[in-house]
């Protein structure tokens, strides 16, 4: 981390991708299209960015020369899914057969999957809603949607690279959870020749 003082106020400001809360990251892929050093310090900082672009460049001068993120880092989907993650100093046990778990879980991940596939979320959001879902019984002892819900902020809080390779296992595992049922229920819709059953 690089820490920097704007305006008397000091500011942590991570160096390369492995030092990214999954919010800040979300937000850098939010903007992907329209990234720019301005916009790249405000999510960094936490400044607005309309504050950003209207302040007295003589404070941000010493700063941009300081400001070269490295994005360049080991890719995220090849960091390995852990067997735990730590929240809130507790060991929380990363789920590994999901076919396992509870009929709340499963339509509440097939609904982000939905979303995800209709591009109403992004995918790096889809994972966190996903790792949510997924992760909340292991510390609450079992599953509440809402609790999921606000669990996605507390995820959103930890390092993306704590958060992707956790939300990226589960997508994948409930995507191949799901093909084979989508295989049965095509071979019966041709068995029937499109007739429901």
């Amino acid at each position: 981390m690089l820490s920097i003082t704007i305006n008397k106020v000091v500011f942590n400001i991570a160096e390369n991708i492995s030092e990214l809360c999954t919010f800040q990251y979300c937000e850098l892929n939010k903007h992907r299209d329209n990234l720019n050093t301005v916009r790249l310090l405000s999510i960094l900082t936490g400044i607005d960015y309309t504050v950003l672009n209207n302040s007295d460049c003589s404070k941000f001068e010493p700063i941009l020369a300081l400001l070269k993120f490295d994005d360049k880092s080991k890719p995220l989907q090849d960091i390995e899914c852990p067997d735990v993650v730590v929240i809130d100093k507790k060991e929380v046990k990363v789920v590994k057969e999901i076919g396992q778990e509870t009929f709340g879980q499963k339509v509440f991940a097939q609904e982000v999957v939905n979303s995800m596939i209709a591009e109403r979320v992004d995918k790096v959001e889809a994972l966190v809603k996903v790792a949510a879902i997924y992760l909340q019984p292991q510390i609450d002892g079992s599953f509440d949607d809402t609790k999921a819900r606000e669990f996605e902020k507390k995820l959103m809080e930890l390092p993306i690279t704590d958060v992707y390779p956790i939300g990226n296992f589960f997508l994948s595992k409930y995507v191949s959870y799901l093909k084979p049922k989508a295989k049965v229920w095509a071979a019966r819709q041709v068995r029937n020749n499109g007739k429901r059953e």
